[in-house]
């Protein structure tokens, strides 16, 4: 693998965030000519080489069709919502779009370390988040693709071995693992995450006054 993809890899002890120095805990929002809310909360997440990444993709996903579904999507009336984790770029997001509501869902995004901790899991539900998450690192491709897709492999480090221990480690989870894996990522990102939220600044301003104390930002994008 590349130079830079052994520079990226995590190492024992390092924090999920150790290798640049971002700025944490904004709250922005951008206010422009929309009638609804789109609004994302990111934290610091592990690297893909590291053992709680495919945990984390299995509790992600359950996130999304979970929590999320019902209190953003079915509760809130947004358009959708979900939570991505992205093991390249070492972040976690959690997300709405075409959302009528902005302090609700943000209090729904604040409220689930709270959730996670009642969580009650079965090993089915884990299983059936294997089945739909375990083919991420293996899609099928057309020879064009798989050509393009080696080079990236190569250049982030994302080995056969990686890959493999990945899958080993996915297909091998339990729900105990998987709730211990999202307790850690989120009871640290929630510490170390950045907010923002575009709306019109009626519903931006809206807000504001629903959350005192820990307002937005508010900055016009035209």
């Amino acid at each position: 693998s590349s130079e830079w993809s052994q520079q990226q890899q995590q190492q024992p002890g390092e924090n999920f965030a150790n290798r640049f120095d971002p700025i944490y805990n904004l709250r922005e929002a951008l206010a422009g000519p929309v009638q609804v809310a789109y609004c994302v909360q990111t934290m610091p997440a592990p690297h893909f080489s590291h053992p709680k990444s495919p945990l984390l993709a299995l509790g992600a996903h359950l996130l999304g069709l979970g929590y999320l579904f019902s209190e953003i999507r079915l509760k809130g009336n947004a358009y959708g919502a979900g939570c991505s984790y992205s093991g390249l770029g070492k972040v976690i997001s959690l997300y709405s779009y075409r959302d009528p509501h902005v302090s609700r869902t943000l209090e729904v995004f604040a409220g689930l370390i709270d959730y996670i901790k009642d969580l009650d899991l079965t090993q089915t539900d884990v299983d059936r988040a294997i089945i739909a998450t375990i083919q991420d690192d293996s899609p099928v491709l057309r020879p064009e693709m798989a050509t393009s897709l080696a080079l990236e492999r190569y250049l982030i480090g994302k080995t056969t071995e990686v890959r493999e221990e990945r899958y080993q480690r996915s297909l091998n989870a339990t729900v105990a693992d998987v709730k211990e894996t999202l307790l850690d990522v989120f009871t640290s990102g929630m510490e170390h995450s950045n907010i923002c939220v575009m709306s019109s600044r009626a519903k931006l301003e809206e807000a504001n006054d629903h959350m005192e104390g820990n307002t937005l930002e508010i900055s016009d994008i035209m």
